[in-house]
């Protein structure tokens, strides 16, 4: 699972991947841990089902 999160990544471009590290920042500061993990869950699971990710 890791191997495929890794390949998406380096497939992003710079401005994607600086995207998603301010995205993460907002996140991580508005959210507690448990909230966290359960967003990213939530997330896997679209993804592996297909389903577009929440757009923010």
């Amino acid at each position: 699972m890791a191997r495929h999160f890794m390949e998406l990544r380096a497939r992003m471009s710079a401005e994607a991947k600086a995207a998603s590290e301010v995205e993460h920042g907002r996140l991580a500061d508005e959210m507690s841990g448990y909230e966290v993990r359960e967003a990213g869950a939530c997330e896997e699971a679209k993804l592996r089902d297909g389903t577009p990710p929440l757009q923010s």
